[in-house]
Order: structure tokens, then C-alpha cells, then sequence
């Protein structure tokens, strides 16, 4: 039987928390093709503290697979949106024509500045593209754990940790899992964990990359969508607490 989700539970606020990049993602119906000259000429006027912006050319790859192998064929897609950069904070945002995608890079802050900042852009997002229709949104949060010693123990740092082969004292070089759990309907999680090697101690950590979906599809209404927002981060919090090792969660405190 599933434990009852308590959105009110509270975690530990770090204030030196590893997270390198933040990212909320909402995908939407789209409803036609971007003018680029329309949303250059928007962008610059209503985010100036966003002045770095370029233009995103989608293309795609073929390759026919037969007895005579022709080679590749390049389809140029055309115009799918713009990239914008903030040069106050390590903001990026892109308003391409299938979603809105915002992400805050290191060093992070609060919930409750990136997401605020997040929305006040969805908001042009949506006074530029008019989505009707929320096909998906998506939250994820990426983490390094730095390593504190020259051989990783994965045991001093992740709860339910893999262990070496049965029988042997053999030591992990490189690992990489991925689980995927369903926290509640319409919702699920991927956790990805595996181990960056640097060229020294320095460099070495663990990243725990947390991403929450939300797979439903409903009209563009902000209200639902700050649901929808409370929901995820308490999975991604109960997520990130959940699978690290409390003295080390200490250390970011």
C-alpha cells in the first residue's frame, strides 16, 4: 500500500545546496510557426534584463538504409524559437514553439525565486504564443555531491548504495542507475545516479539528477499549473532527501 503524500511535510532548507542546474519545462500544443522577426523584436522589449538572445534552427538527420547506401540528408526545419540569457543571474530561457523551458544554473537559490522568476517569463511566453492547451510540464533538478575522499565508497553518500559483486572485494570505477516511480497519478520521477570522475579529488562527485514529470494534458490556466508546481517539488524534495546520506546533507546546510 502506497504511504500517503503529505505536501505540507517540511525539508531542510541547505543554504550551500549542490544543485547545477534547475530547469522547469512546460510543452504545449502548438498552434503554428514562430515569426523569428516578431519574437526578436518582443523579447527585446520586454526583457531587457535578458539582452543575450539567439535565434534556434532546428534540423534533422536521415540516413536510408538500403542496397545502394545514399549518404545523410540534412532537413533544415527552419526557425523553432529563441534563447535569452539574464547578465544579472545565471538565468537562461528558450520560447520555442512546442514549450517553455527556464533554467537557473549554479549557484541556486530558493523554490521561491526560481519558480516566481520562471512564471513571470511563462507569462510572455504565453502573451507571445497563446498556448491553449499543457501537454506536459517537467521539473529537474541536477546535483553534485562532492567526493570528500580519493576512492569513492557510494555507501557514504547514497541510501540503498549498489554494492561490489557478491563474494568479491572488487571496488566500482564508474556507475550509472536509473529508476523510474510513480510518487502519484499523472506523475512520475526519473533518478538518475552515477559518479563524475575529475582530474583529482577535487573534480570527483556523485550526480543525482532528479527529474519529475506530470503527464497530463489540460487547458492553459497559471492556477493549475501552480498546483501542479506544489506537487512536484514536494517529489523532488521527498526524492532528494530520501536517497542522501543525512550527514552528508549536513554539509550543505
Amino acid at each position: 500500500m502506497t504511504k500517503p503524500i503529505d505536501l505540507k511535510e517540511e525539508f531542510p532548507h541547505l543554504s550551500k545546496a549542490p544543485i547545477v542546474e534547475a530547469v522547469l519545462d512546460i510543452r504545449i500544443t502548438p498552434k503554428g510557426d514562430l515569426d523569428e522577426k516578431k519574437i526578436s523584436s518582443f523579447l527585446k522589449e520586454k526583457l531587457p534584463d535578458y539582452p543575450t538572445q539567439k535565434g534556434m534552427i532546428s534540423k534533422t538527420l536521415e540516413i536510408a538504409v538500403g542496397k545502394e547506401p545514399q549518404g545523410p540528408i540534412v532537413k533544415d526545419l527552419g526557425f523553432m524559437g529563441s534563447r535569452v540569457e539574464s547578465t544579472t543571474e545565471p538565468y537562461i530561457a528558450q520560447f520555442n514553439k512546442e514549450a517553455f523551458v527556464f533554467s537557473r544554473l549554479s549557484p541556486y537559490n530558493r523554490w521561491e525565486i526560481f519558480v516566481p522568476e520562471a512564471i513571470r517569463l511563462w507569462n510572455l511566453y504565453c502573451d507571445l504564443v497563446c498556448p491553449e492547451e499543457i501537454q506536459r510540464i517537467g521539473v529537474r533538478f541536477i546535483n553534485k555531491i562532492d567526493a570528500i575522499e580519493g576512492s569513492v565508497d557510494l555507501g557514504n553518500y547514497y541510501e540503498n548504495s549498489p554494492a561490489s559483486i557478491k563474494d568479491t572485494d572488487w571496488p566500482i570505477l564508474n556507475f550509472m542507475h536509473k529508476d523510474t516511480y510513480q510518487p502519484m497519478a499523472s506523475y512520475i520521477v526519473n533518478v538518475i545516479r552515477t559518479v563524475k570522475r575529475g582530474q583529482d579529488t577535487s573534480g570527483a562527485g556523485l550526480i543525482l539528477d532528479i527529474d519529475v514529470i506530470m503527464n497530463m494534458r489540460f487547458r492553459n490556466n497559471l492556477e493549475s499549473i501552480m498546483d501542479h508546481l506544489v506537487k512536484m517539488k514536494w517529489i523532488k524534495n521527498k526524492t532528494f532527501f530520501s536517497s542522501i546520506k543525512p550527514e552528508v546533507i549536513e554539509r550543505y546546510k
